[in-house]
């Protein structure tokens, strides 16, 4: 049996069962952490948090292992990212990149990320990333409880993938709402495809008037930023999770204050989850959102591990190839010294019998190893040379042929700028701005399937004032492109 700990703010959300591809649950539970204890998902008062969940834990006989944790916080920054179908690794390290604007080390960050659905050759994720501190030290709040987690996730990752199992396959453009305490969550579905996510902290108590003006404003919001972005799908239904039935009735007419014309119901299990109360499934959403195993690149904690393992065998790698190139040059050395102490012996007996048979022939040899040392020397000069020759003509040239491929495949599709070049590195940077960003779409596929390129990969899109949508795109050059 597994269990699912969702932590945000003051209420803390515990369901037990079978976790995998398929879920049930057995017990649901809600209680109130210490006061001060969690704020922001994140754990400040850890003797007193540690007392809780022992005392809990004890207190309800729970397994103290298979245990995992989602956490909502503001430290965790998450965003939409469209990227190739790639490994893991290259995924991981794609994704980083798309990180590059907060300005954080990639070295004390780890990246986890939920695949949504994927095209041919493209695909979407929803990424997060968490800095390690903040993993280490959410586990070792429970490992000192004597709980050992098996992953820690982003809640807003599993809810919308929770949502894409459920809401998704009843409708195609629709708004969820999940509360939480003072916290409101808000997630756009558009056109069958997730859009948008936000979270807001509501200051008027939970269970108020003035609590659920503030909840239904939030999708008012939502709403404008439909009209802004000037998305025309009008919204199919508003989902509610984390209330009461009761409430239904009331966020419809708040609703239509909103101009939102559209039925509210509770989020309800799918047909193929069985074993879930109604009431309960929406009640806990995010901790039974965490039931569902929607893959390992969706685990901070797992992420961490796998980094963690791979510096390790970096490092024994390094120092197994320090020992091993000190072995060989201390090998070399030896032979270099004995051979150079065999030859020094070998010419100076040599010498002295060519010294004792005739002075003329020993000037003449000394003048014959003259010249035998600088035609060595020559020849290793005119090798050096060869060799040199030979590097240039691997480094890739932005000549008029490569140019022709970049601004061909972009006829129709953008206006392209190139933006720099690094011969060393064979890289291109392209600015390339539409009208529409299905055109740079379109010109980044056909970039792909040239064979001058090793890589091509670009950041996100900028909006212009004209209408039109720019994009920075990073080539790579295969080796010797453009000879």
């Amino acid at each position: 049996m597994s269990t699912v700990v969702y932590i945000s703010n003051k209420e803390i959300q515990i369901v037990t069962g079978t976790r995998g591809k398929k879920a049930s649950a057995k017990q649901f539970y809600l209680m109130k952490a210490p006061e001060g204890s969690v704020i922001n998902g994140m754990v400040l008062d850890v003797n007193a948090f540690q007392t809780f969940l022992k005392e809990f834990w004890e207190a309800n006989n729970l397994p103290k292992k298979d245990v995992y944790l989602l956490t909502s916080s503001n430290k965790i920054a998450g965003k939409m990212v469209k990227l190739p179908v790639l490994n893991k690794k290259k995924s991981t390290a794609f994704i980083q990149r798309e990180f590059a604007d907060m300005e954080r080390d990639e070295n004390t960050t780890v990246i986890s990320y939920l695949p949504l659905k994927a095209a041919a050759k493209m695909r979407s994720v929803y990424a997060s990333m968490l800095s390690r501190d903040s993993i280490k030290e959410l586990a070792d709040v429970f490992t000192n409880a004597g709980i050992t987690l098996s992953g820690i996730a982003s809640s807003d990752a599993t809810e919308i993938a929770m949502i894409e199992r459920t809401c998704a396959s009843k409708n195609r453009t629709f708004v969820v709402q999940i509360l939480d305490g003072n916290m409101v969550t808000n997630i756009l579905w558009l056109d069958g495809k997730f859009n948008y996510i936000n979270n807001i902290r509501c200051f008027h108590e939970p269970g108020t008037q003035e609590f659920y003006d503030d909840a239904s404003r939030a999708l008012g919001k939502m709403r404008q930023f439909m009209m802004t972005q000037k998305i025309e799908s009008p919204i199919e239904r508003v989902y509610l999770a984390g209330t009461d039935e009761s409430n239904v009735a009331f966020y419809d007419e708040m609703l239509k204050a909103q101009d939102i014309q559209a039925p509210v119901e509770l989020i309800t299990p799918s047909t193929a989850d069985r074993g879930f109360d109604t009431f309960k499934f929406q009640r806990v959403f995010p901790a039974v959102s965490g039931l569902f195993d929607f893959g390992p690149e969706n685990d901070f904690l797992r992420s961490l591990k796998d980094d963690e393992k791979k510096e390790s065998a970096d490092q024994k790698a390094i120092s197994k190839g320090r020992f091993v190139t000190l072995a060989v040059i201390a090998g070399v050395m030896i032979l270099l010294f004995g051979g150079s102490l065999t030859a020094r012996l070998i010419r100076e007996g040599q010498l002295k019998s060519l010294q004792s048979y005739n002075d003329g022939v020993a000037s003449q040899i000394n003048e014959y190893d003259l010249y035998s040392a600088e035609r060595d020397a020559l020849e290793q000069q005119s090798l050096s040379l060869d060799n040199v020759v030979s590097s240039i003509d691997t480094y890739p040239l932005g000549n008029e042929d490569v140019l022709s491929v970049i601004e061909s495949t972009a006829k129709g599709y953008a206006d392209i700028k190139i933006d720099s070049f690094d011969a060393e590195a064979g890289v291109v940077n392209i600015i390339a701005t539409a009208p529409a960003v299905s055109d740079i779409n379109k010109y980044i596929a056909r970039l792909l399937q040239e064979d001058i390129f090793m890589d091509v990969t670009y950041t996100g899109y900028t909006m212009n004032a004209d209408g039109t949508w720019d994009i920075h795109v990073i080539c790579t050059l295969t080796e010797g492109a453009g000879r």
